[in-house]
């Protein structure tokens, strides 16, 4: 299942995207660095952009910085047999005279290198990519670099609006509906229609943006809430994540619920949350914009905050299904008995449900709703609803002061429609 997970990742329509527009960044001649968090395996998203290349036709040259040591200018000449400094040109200008078959070079493995030697190839990049726009113009077109990576907090910080190369970040993907699509081909044969569905709104609601943290919360999804938030923990435990670290991150101070209304925030991570970015601390989501990591909240020693993402995550699927369930009870109420039945009898507490039941008997609510099953005589031919009603209520009363429900709360919900109807 996680191989499968990881691999489908780049299917996804943002991952693609992203791919799409570096390759076409490349092909209009600049250099460009894809950035991704720290701990992110960059083999697939290499061999993606492989793929983009060779479909595109742009010929690349993979060179893997591992294996070269010394001066990075000085290690690319003798890479491509080329003199350094001939006829008085730089080292750069020389290997660029010396690949006129490549569009590209890509280079691999630098987040692998201590973090002087990764500085000194940033240093290069940037002296590659203004040697290549001084030479804009030329035929053949000098060769683009790219490089897919993980960088220090430090170094973000140094290549952050330099005009030598394009950054592209690894951010927002998956979107909670992509990876939603994705959970949902995992699903086992055996497992219930109610199971799967749980699993797809509920894991992908608490994971979007972390395919990583998906897998490991899987088999926990339809487990207790006390289980989920300890598998969060140790997520976040493993990832060398600490309370402390999370706190100092601003976390135990709130966050975000909404989406974006910043369009610069669906592209690049906010500035002041670089380094949180890169610990796979804050993450974005079409659905969401801009949040912590589900993981970090469960740190916390005030659940709270884990709560109330773990009943954001849940409403999504519960809302939506609690109200189907009243509008059928309602529906055959009022087949029954006509559509004074939510207050001919007896009228519900809150003023405004007054109104609205006179209007519309679909208007009535559980709480009504539940009382009338249980005390009108009228209604005793109806007694069989009132467990539905019950669980109904007890659930919407749960999401409503932001309290999370437990799933077999909910599977009890569908069992109980399912008889009913």
């Amino acid at each position: 299942m996680i191989e499968t997970l990881r691999q489908q990742i780049l299917d996804s329509s943002s991952a693609r995207l992203l791919i799409r527009q570096v390759a076409e960044d490349v092909l209009q001649g600049h250099s460009v660095w894809l950035l991704h968090p720290a701990g992110r395996d960059a083999r697939a998203i290499e061999l993606g952009l492989q793929y983009e290349f060779h479909a595109r036709h742009i010929a690349y040259h993979n060179l893997d910085v591992r294996e070269l040591e010394g001066d990075p200018p000085r290690c690319l000449c003798r890479h491509f047999e080329t003199d350094a400094g001939r006829n008085g040109r730089s080292p750069l200008d020389s290997v660029l005279d010396a690949l006129p078959d490549i569009d590209v070079v890509q280079l691999t493995g630098l987040d692998q290198l201590p973090l002087a030697t990764q500085r000194r190839w940033v240093e290069t990049a940037k002296i590659w990519g203004r040697t290549c726009q001084s030479r804009q113009g030329e035929s053949p077109r000098p060769a683009a670099l790219c490089c897919v990576t993980s960088l220090a907090p430090e170094l973000l910080t140094d290549i952050d609006g330099d005009v030598s190369f394009k950054l592209a970040w690894w951010w927002g993907v998956p979107s909670g509906l992509e990876l939603r699509l994705l959970l949902r081909r995992l699903d086992s044969d055996e497992a219930t229609r109610t199971e799967c569905e749980w699993r797809e709104h509920v894991g992908a609601a608490l994971a979007s943006g972390d395919e990583l943290f998906a897998e490991h919360i899987w088999p926990e999804l339809t487990s207790t809430i006390e289980r989920l938030r300890a598998e969060s923990r140790a997520y976040a435990i493993q990832r060398g994540w600490t309370a402390a670290q999370v706190k100092a991150a601003g976390l135990s101070n709130g966050f975000r619920h909404h989406a974006t209304s910043n369009p610069l925030e669906a592209v690049e991570p906010p500035a002041a949350n670089r380094r949180w970015w890169n610990d796979c601390l804050v993450h974005f989501s079409w659905e969401y914009g801009c949040q912590w990591h589900t993981a970090g909240l469960a740190l916390l020693d005030d659940t709270q905050f884990f709560d109330s993402r773990l009943c954001r995550a849940q409403a999504a699927l519960v809302l939506p299904r609690l109200d189907e369930v009243r509008h059928q009870m309602c529906h055959i109420l009022t087949e029954k008995h006509g559509r004074k039945w939510p207050y001919c009898w007896c009228e519900p507490a809150a003023p405004e449900e007054r109104e609205e039941i006179r209007q519309s008997p679909y208007a009535c609510q559980w709480g009504h709703l539940r009382h009338l099953l249980l005390k009108v005589p009228a209604l005793r031919s109806e007694r069989r609803f009132e467990p539905l009603a019950t669980q109904g209520w007890k659930l919407r009363n749960s999401l409503a002061h932001a309290r999370p429900v437990e799933y077999d709360a909910f599977a009890e919900l569908c069992s109980l429609a399912e008889r009913a109807f």
